[in-house]
């Protein structure tokens, strides 16, 4: 990647040691950063800079986070930048008030340099294929672009506990999705031969095989190996994290976890699953 490919990345962060191994994970990365020191000075840079993606402190002198995350919504210059915003992992309601604010995720504090690049890759991800369908569409003359939310996405949600498994199904029900629903690793790879799901939300402790060895076993066979898995977990430990990237999930969702995240996580990946597939598809006049 040449330094002009590189993605921007706006980070809007006051406190220096934060500053300090952000911009050490984005190099490693390969990715470019600049900085704001505060929700002004971002509002006053960004039309300019027109980074890929904001990383956006909430606690900071002046506005904070989420007034500055609504005045770039607010902007018809800048609403369709992505912003990421960094929280404490234990404040819940930050996270609601964030998605609030249109955000549309958020990394947390203490990092842990896989969630990061996790979280970042996937916006950087879904930007890469929405410009590599529009140039294509482009090129062809296409009148309309083609709509990546045609078509009623099958959710399996995998959770022994009988409560949280029947209020994610009534949730996501209500958005629209085919769910199914299964209370163990086992029960989740019988059904599979049944129907491939779009998306699987996986548990990790469950009876039987726990959700590390499903995730596994679904990325073993031909038809569900390309099924992103989202686990859902109380393990915060960075073992555990690591594990599930190991076993082929795609994300994760620490326990307790809020619907808007778990719906911000859905789409965010069911998008990524669409627009690649929707470049495979041989496109027609």
């Amino acid at each position: 990647m040449t330094t002009e490919d590189k993605s921007l990345i706006l980070i809007v962060e006051d406190n220096p040691l934060t500053l300090y191994v952000l911009i050490e994970y984005l190099e490693r990365l390969n990715l470019k950063t600049v900085i704001a020191r505060s929700g002004e000075e971002a509002l006053r840079q960004v039309e300019s800079l027109n980074p890929d993606l904001i990383l956006l402190d909430v606690m900071m002198p002046g506005i904070d986070g989420f007034e500055t995350c609504r005045r770039l919504k607010g902007n018809i210059h800048t609403q369709e930048i992505p912003v990421m915003f960094i929280t404490a992992l234990s404040n819940t309601s930050e996270r609601v008030k964030g998605f609030e604010a249109g955000g549309v995720d958020y990394i947390t504090k203490p990092f842990d340099f896989k969630e990061v690049a996790t979280r970042i890759e996937s916006r950087l991800t879904i930007q890469r294929l929405q410009r590599k369908l529009k140039m294509r569409d482009s090129l062809l003359s296409f009148g309309e672009p083609i709509s990546i939310t045609d078509e009623k996405a099958t959710i399996l949600i995998v959770e022994d506990n009988a409560m949280t498994l029947h209020l994610l199904l009534g949730y996501l029900d209500k958005f629209g999705f085919n769910t199914i629903g299964a209370e163990s690793g086992e029960n989740a790879l019988e059904l599979v031969n049944q129907t491939v799901p779009d998306l699987v939300l996986l548990d990790v402790m469950l009876p039987g095989i726990d959700g590390f060895e499903t995730c596994r076993q679904l990325k073993k066979h031909f038809t569900t190996r390309d099924v992103p898995v989202i686990f859902m977990t109380a393990l915060t430990d960075t073992e555990a994290k690591i594990k599930g990237f190991e076993a082929g999930g795609a994300d994760y969702i620490i326990k307790p976890h809020h619907y808007a995240e778990v719906l911000s996580r859905i789409r965010t990946h069911l998008t990524i699953q669409t627009l690649k597939r929707l470049l495979q598809q041989r496109p027609k006049k």
